[in-house]
């Protein structure tokens, strides 16, 4: 897929430089990682090409060809931010379990509010942004997104640690991550 092994082609004309049997392997393995295929198959193949922005794809599939590229690098520390925030449950739920085996052993951060994620990570943090007069968010209120009060002069604290079962417990945790339930634990 164009784009997705070198941002720039050979000099001489313009064009992308073929993969490699090993390049074609490993970019393979990480589209199959990010549950991707449906997005290779509408762009021919490999060799296909993505317009600028990726806007010959929908948002999920741009979501996982980004996710494949990540996965690719094969970097021992990768951070993701909601990275199935455009998946429906069935795909996201795919794309955790393969991220988690692909993972093992290594470092990987993942900013979300997704159950389907959390569930399969090792350890979970709760944080809560503060606002600049050192005032905690209002539990009540709609959660803030973590690292918000840090942009404008406040701070971020952890509130607990754990797995997802076991914070699940917890009503500020559940005012994150389940759908449909207010901030005092009611649906």
């Amino acid at each position: 897929m164009a784009g997705a092994h070198g941002d720039e082609g050979p000099a001489a004309g313009g064009g992308v430089a073929p993969l490699t049997a090993a390049q074609r392997e490993r970019a393979e393995y990480a589209l199959a990682v990010a549950a991707a295929g449906d997005a290779l198959d509408s762009l021919g193949g490999l060799d296909g090409q993505l317009t600028e922005k990726a806007r010959n794809v929908s948002g999920g599939q741009r979501q996982r060809l980004a996710l494949a590229r990540a996965v690719a690098r094969r970097a021992p520390v990768l951070v993701l931010v909601e990275p199935t925030s455009a998946l429906d449950s069935h795909t996201e739920d795919l794309v955790a379990r393969r991220l988690c085996e692909d993972r093992r052993g290594l470092t990987t951060v993942i900013v979300t509010a997704s159950p389907l994620l959390l569930g399969r990570c090792d350890e979970v943090v709760l944080l809560r942004a503060e606002t600049p007069e050192g005032l905690q968010a209002d539990a009540a209120r709609a959660p803030t997104p973590a690292g918000a009060g840090a942009a404008s002069g406040g701070g971020v604290r952890e509130l607990a640690r754990g797995t997802h079962h076991e914070l699940r417990a917890l009503e500020a945790y559940r005012a994150v991550v389940e759908r449909g339930v207010d901030a005092g634990g009611e649906r």
